[in-house]
């Protein structure tokens, strides 16, 4: 099965490259055990390689680098 982009708004207060809503693919959907919100996990569109968790916040999927 091939994996499918998704759009995740990327949220820094520090200086990483190029923040912003970024177009990237999609690993795995889950549910948060505590909060029972939506994940994503999502390739990084600034490290190849690495994975990176977004949440299904205010009708958009939202990746908080700084935590």
């Amino acid at each position: 099965m091939a994996m499918k982009d998704i759009n995740v708004n990327f949220v820094t207060d520090a200086d990483r490259p190029e923040p912003g809503i970024k177009s990237v693919k999609l690993a795995k959907l889950d549910i948060h055990p505590v909060t029972h919100k939506p994940l994503a996990a999502v390739q990084s569109p600034f490290f190849p390689g690495e994975v990176l968790v977004a949440e299904f916040k205010n009708n958009e999927w939202v990746c908080y680098l700084d935590i």
